[in-house]
């Protein structure tokens, strides 16, 4: 049974319902619809069940497409809405592919300008236990229709995706089956006479249409925005029904007690109110989508209880006033204070990176969604549509290709997952499949040299003295990393004191010199990363971890084989000899490496602090990052 239930030949339908059984109608045609049939071969919805496979081997890389990638063989650039088909192809009938994702619902697809509403009608007769029933309009966004946005997961609490739930669309009354929590939110939201305008995205997009779901994903950040507010369906648990005709009562959020007073941690206090710590904790706050629907929209409604309690731009700054205790950061859902604000971070802050890891630990049924449910958020110049073609790997070393060389974000290679990575990622790019792919913050690693320092012997410290190295600028292609074939420069023989070396550029040669970002570039087939380098030395003995403080640790690499016990500092502190040190966030470096094989590198950033790369060279010409570091200095112990 499709979704029409109608005999083909019902051109005037007049549906009715009867209010004590429920039975649905159609007074021209005399057919009901077989709900039970329908329900039967219910499935359950698995958005990320045709997620294309990682590569084996080529990876084939061209999302985002303001990435500057590299092919084998470049082909003439294409056109804004230019295909090609590959040899042996036949383009793909672009009338039929239209046709199988329309329905007697969706009659057809929207344009990338287009929005879809849903006018949610009231129950028949005051029927609050009657059926769902709404009618689809089409719109141009543009036009700025009047509309509500709803926020809400699909499976609840439970997680149930199965869609087993009719919501009865248009003057057919064709049946479209939804979640149970979908459904649930429906019904609390239909309005006691008239229509409800609203924009909920289990409806108002087709989502057998992937090419209108990545449309309207990549403009769902405005749909919020733009909308009056949203309306937020925590669950029917959250909810008390009120009588037919009544209305909810309209608080502000900051008067919703914080902490349950009887202290059983039940989530209720004495008065049988759910505390506002007990609600974060809900499944619902740990959705990635969730995070863009709150930051965006004006306004946030969320049903408590029998109030509606209101979220705004003020609600932190009340909360804060009235109990200067309370910690968003200590809470399950800390990005609930900017709430309203448009912005996930502070002004002037914004980092697409930096979004990406305060929500990193944020769930999604599509794994993808980790990208794309935060690229409505992103306020930067270079604007990234999402693409639910292509493979979760393609999807990492896209985003994190763009943040580093469009956005200028080196974290992507401080936060690398490097020699720790193995093979399971490319050695530049972060450890996506972990749960701890990002550091959590922390002092910046000059902070944490400060009391590193202040830990050591003080005859030892003083003897520290560090130094920020203007290099003379060597052109080294790194392919992510690659050298331009040839020798390296060969190392500095260190002095029997230490001795400050300054290399100076000539400043017109540094004027001329492309920015390390311009010359940048990702291979297509391999993912491997083309950047300019300056090399600094070889390292030629195994280092040896010093100390760890903070999530850091800092090493020491010696100018000359180590004696048997140099692993003392008593020892260290009667050599002779001149010392590397080096901070880094990767631990085990020095069970990880091998004496000899690594070298130091450098990215010249200009006027900022360079950064520091250790490389090892895995065959002629290409390398691999071992670690970063986040800071570089000598000492000479006499």
């Amino acid at each position: 049974m499709g979704t029409r239930w109608h005999e083909l030949a019902c051109a005037a339908p007049n549906v009715t319902v009867d209010r004590c059984t429920k039975n649905i109608r159609c007074q021209c045609c005399n057919s009901s619809p077989r709900l039970d049939e329908l329900v039967a071969g219910r499935t359950a919805l698995n958005p990320c069940s045709s997620i294309p496979a990682d590569e084996e081997t080529d990876v084939h890389l061209f999302w985002p497409t303001s990435v500057p990638y590299t092919r084998r063989s470049q082909s003439p650039s294409l056109a804004d809405g230019e295909t090609t088909i590959r040899e042996g192809e036949s383009a793909p009938d672009v009338t039929l592919l239209q046709q199988a994702c329309t329905s007697p619902i969706y009659t057809h697809s929207l344009r990338q300008c287009e929005i879809r509403l849903v006018h949610l009608a009231s129950p028949l007769e005051g029927d609050l236990e009657g059926p769902v029933h709404a009618e689809l309009e089409e719109y141009n966004h543009d036009d700025c229709p009047e509309y509500e946005t709803v926020s809400y997961t699909w499976g609840g609490e439970e997680d149930d995706t199965t869609r087993c739930k009719p919501v009865f669309i248009g003057p057919y009354w064709d049946i479209l089956l939804q979640t149970k929590n979908c459904w649930d939110n429906l019904m609390l939201m239909r309005p006691s006479s008239g229509q409800r305008v609203i924009w909920i995205d289990a409806i108002s997009i087709n989502q057998k249409n992937h090419t209108e779901r990545e449309d309207q994903v990549a403009k769902m950040g405005r749909i919020y925005e733009d909308s009056m507010r949203v309306f937020v369906f925590l669950g029917n648990d959250i909810v008390h029904s009120i009588g037919n005709g009544s209305y909810p009562t309209r608080r502000k959020l900051h008067t919703l007690p914080r902490e349950a007073v009887d202290g059983d941690g039940s989530g209720s206090d004495q008065t049988g109110l759910f505390t506002l710590n007990f609600l974060l904790k809900r499944r619902y706050f740990n959705r990635i989508w969730v995070v863009q629907e709150l930051i965006l929209s004006p306004q946030a409604i969320i049903r408590i209880g029998s109030s509606e309690y209101r979220i705004d731009p003020q609600t932190s700054r009340d909360i804060a006033k009235q109990d200067p205790r309370w910690n968003w950061d200590s809470t399950a859902a800390p990005w609930l204070q900017h709430a309203g604000q448009r912005s996930l971070m502070s002004e002037g802050t914004s980092s697409l990176l930096e979004m990406m890891r305060l929500t990193w630990k944020c769930q999604c049924t599509d794994p993808r969604d980790k990208v794309f449910g935060i690229l409505g958020l992103d306020d930067s110049a270079i604007p990234v549509r999402p693409d639910y073609s292509i493979s979760l790997e393609h999807v990492f070393i896209g985003i994190f290709a763009h943040c580093l060389i469009n956005l200028k974000d080196t974290r992507v290679l401080s936060w690398a997952s490097g020699i720790q990575g193995g093979n399971n990622y490319l050695s530049w790019v972060p450890a996506w499949k972990s749960s701890a792919a990002f550091p959590e913050p922390t002092d910046t690693a000059s902070d944490v040299y400060k009391r590193w320092s202040l830990e050591w012997k003080r005859e030892f410290v003083r003897q520290i003295d560090r130094y920020r190295f203007d290099m003379e600028y060597y052109t080294r292609k790194l392919q992510g990393i690659k050298p331009e074939p040839g020798v390296f420069p060969k190392n500095r023989k260190w002095k029997e004191r230490y001795q400050k070396y300054w290399l100076q550029e000539d400043s017109q040669a540094r004027k001329d010199r492309m920015a390390w970002h311009d010359n940048a570039s990702v291979s297509a087939e391999s993912g491997i990363l083309s950047i300019p380098l300056v090399h600094l030395q070889c390292i030629q003995y195994q280092p040896k971890l010093v100390s760890q403080i903070d999530g850091f640790s800092c090493y020491r690499v010696s100018s000359q084989a180590p004696a048997p016990d140099e692993d003392s500092e008593s020892s260290m502190l009667h050599d002779k000899q001149s010392y590397l040190f080096f901070t880094s966030r990767t631990a085990d470096l020095d069970d990880l490496t091998a004496a000899g094989g690594e070298h130091l590198f450098i990215l010249d950033k200009g006027s900022a602090p360079p950064l520091f790369l250790i490389l090892v060279e895995i065959e002629k010409g290409i390398f691999s990052l071992v670690a970063s570091c986040e800071d570089v200095f000598y000492t000479h112990i006499s």
